[in-house]
């Protein structure tokens, strides 16, 4: 999809794509996406989890998986079309739409990536866009992401899910205002 859409565009589609997203994020914190409800029931697609954090915290929620499929392979294309981890498109879909706690949205988002990033570099290097300049870039980018996510992990336990949610949506503004 990447090779059908001009430079020029891509910028701009990005930056909408980001301001969406962030608008999304507000949008949810002022319905009070972020907070807690009661799980939903009945039904074979309906998940259920309690997850007992251990220092006599426990949070139970539940999502339907339907959306939740439909809207992770969205996220998937949208992420790996634009070359961005998939964090900043699945983490406020799980948070605000789907409702699953900020912190287990943000380490589940963490798993999928792996296969999502996985898959994107081995498309992008069967199709010889990883040649060596690009692949020295990507392992030092790696090294920076290594470092900051280390970071962000430390820091996220120290700050609120409300304030680090609103945080997201003040750098998508940002960004996605940029590029646009």
């Amino acid at each position: 999809a990447v090779h059908f859409l001009p430079r020029s565009w891509f910028d701009i589609t990005f930056g909408i794509v980001l301001i969406a997203i962030a608008a999304g994020i507000t949008l949810g914190i002022s319905r009070g996406g972020s907070g807690i409800r009661e799980p939903l029931r009945g039904g074979r697609s309906i998940i259920t989890r309690t997850v007992d954090r251990g220092d006599g915290a426990v949070s139970r929620y539940s999502y339907d998986v339907r959306p939740g499929l439909g809207l992770s392979a969205a996220s998937g294309f949208i992420a790996t079309m634009f070359g961005v981890g998939g964090g900043i498109i699945q983490v406020p879909i799980m948070a605000t739409i789907l409702r699953i706690p900020f912190d287990i949205s943000v380490a589940t988002s963490q798993f999928m990536l792996i296969f999502m990033a996985a898959t994107g570099t081995a498309v992008h290097a069967a199709n010889g866009e990883l040649m060596q300049t690009e692949l020295t870039r990507a392992a030092l980018l790696a090294v920076g992401a290594i470092a900051g996510a280390q970071t962000g992990a430390r820091v996220s336990r120290r700050v609120s899910s409300e304030t680090i949610t609103r945080l997201l949506a003040v750098g998508l503004i940002a960004i996605g205002s940029r590029l646009v």
